[in-house]
């Protein structure tokens, strides 16, 4: 068969063949796809950043003019267009210090800052950097940088990490109690807010935020070290239109933890640990279905932990440990089973009564956690060693008292014990005392059967007797 091909037809063809080893050319640089490198603002901008930091574990090293900065540490590109889109510079925590380098771990803070911190200050470069959505300069000592003077200009950013960064003067962030309002005008597109461990003047009762994006704020350590003692839970906090995560542990909120936090339903995660809230558990908080973490240790709660708790289905950490006050009243209850995601629990240091039970629901995930997760309460069953056999348990407040006003507890084991042998015995032996005709016939059955068996052995003992002397 004859294939017949037209010259207009063969023309772009052709012309298709002669372009295309050019362009393999160009599609690859030394067996790899050609990248869109780094622009030459941007770059600049880096370098200036770095000129003006010191960098003693010599992380910065990688920043040189020559190289692409797309290589360099701590910076992340956009795949196509090559904008600087990520900007970490976290240094290691003191943990974590102490965690990698246990050669060293006798070391002391001081090393640790002056081995690890970057230092100096932020060059106004930053500024440059127009596209950064993600910046984490945490663990780092920035003295004398004057934060709001640079972090306003990148309106894309959605995560801000300052933790444990010493900016505004060292420590001290100053005096600027609109601090929060000066963030949320300056970055309407944070998604991710860090700023743990740092001196912050309270945000007053009244301020007016409206954080459309923000889902993960880290407030922990924030007012640990301020002047002022008596503060409220923040309320800004239950505006928040999206909140996923509050971390507010280890400051000086105390009061009651408001009723409002029922607008939060869409909270995943809630730590106000080591605190001073005072009050009992909202009823509204156990209706938190989505809740995969609830921190409430080291506070001064009180009052009775609700059975509710069992429709928190979503729960994996529980931590109610060292509330005093707060108490299961009627004993670790068996609903704790419906909470079958969880993974870690702290129910130490909580007051029990001791006239209920104090065994740990058996069959339950309870079984599955260290001992110490119950310390500092009168329980016993596993996972704890101390048996509760002996160990004298009650469901019902109405038992009768000794003469000293306590509850007698009762071992229901053995009383189910003495009932069944009471039952037993005068329902056999009833009917033979009460009724002639069946007590006659009983007996008269039981001589009977007593002779036989006298008769059978009287006559086959003298056989038994001469069997055992032949053998």
């Amino acid at each position: 068969m004859k294939i017949s091909i037209s010259f207009a037809t063969l023309v772009p063809i052709l012309l298709l063949c002669l372009s295309f080893p050019p362009t393999i050319a160009l599609a690859f640089n030394h067996g790899n796809f050609t990248r869109v490198l780094c622009s030459s603002t941007e770059r600049d901008a880096l370098l200036k950043l770095k000129h003006d930091l010191t960098d003693p574990s010599n992380r910065l090293a990688s920043w040189v003019s020559d190289e692409d900065c797309c290589r360099w540490h701590g910076i992340v590109r956009h795949g196509s267009t090559g904008h600087v889109i990520e900007l970490n510079l976290r240094s290691l925590s003191f943990q974590e210090y102490h965690d990698t380098f246990h050669d060293v771990a006798n070391r002391d803070y001081e090393d640790y800052t002056r081995l690890f911190f970057l230092s100096g200050k932020i060059n106004p470069s930053l500024l440059n950097l127009k596209h950064l959505v993600h910046l984490d300069l945490s663990n780092n000592d920035f003295g004398g940088t004057h934060i709001p003077k640079f972090v306003g200009s990148p309106r894309s950013l959605k995560y801000l990490n300052l933790s444990r960064a010493w900016i505004w003067s060292g420590l001290n962030l100053g005096r600027a109690f609109d601090w929060l309002e000066v963030i949320n005008d300056a970055l309407p597109s944070l998604v991710r807010l860090h700023l743990s461990r740092r001196q912050l003047p309270p945000v007053p009762l009244l301020v007016n935020v409206n954080f459309s994006s923000l889902s993960i704020i880290d407030l922990s350590f924030t007012y640990y070290y301020s002047s002022i003692r008596v503060l409220k839970f923040p309320s800004w906090i239950s505006h928040l239109k999206n909140p996923v995560s509050p971390n507010l542990g280890n400051n000086y909120f105390e009061g009651p933890i408001p009723n409002n936090l029922q607008n939060l339903t869409s909270l995943r995660e809630l730590d106000p640990s080591g605190n001073q809230f005072n009050s009992s558990i909202p009823n509204r908080l156990y209706g938190f279905s989505c809740l995969e973490l609830l921190n409430l240790g080291f506070n001064n709660l009180q009052g009775e932990v609700s059975s509710a708790i069992e429709n928190m289905t979503s729960l994996i950490d529980l931590d109610l440990s060292d509330n005093y006050e707060l108490e299961f009243n009627r004993g670790i209850p068996t609903s704790f089973k419906n909470l079958c995601n969880l993974k870690v629990l702290s129910l130490s240091s909580l007051k029990l009564e001791t006239r209920y039970s104090r065994e740990i629901p058996s069959g339950t995930q309870l079984q599955s956690f260290s001992p110490y997760e119950f310390m500092g309460n009168e329980l016993c069953g596993p996972p704890l060693s101390k048996n509760c056999s002996g160990v004298g348990t009650t469901q019902d407040p109405k038992n009768r008292k000794n003469e000293d006003g306590d509850v007698i507890e009762f071992n229901w084991f053995y009383v189910s014990m003495a009932l069944g042998f009471i039952v037993g015995f005068w329902s056999t032996v009833g009917p033979l005392l009460f009724n002639r005709r069946c007590g006659y016939v009983y007996f008269h059955f039981l001589d009977r059967l007593w002779d036989k068996i006298w008769l059978y052995f009287h006559v086959n003992l003298p056989n038994w007797k001469l069997w055992a002397y032949v053998s």
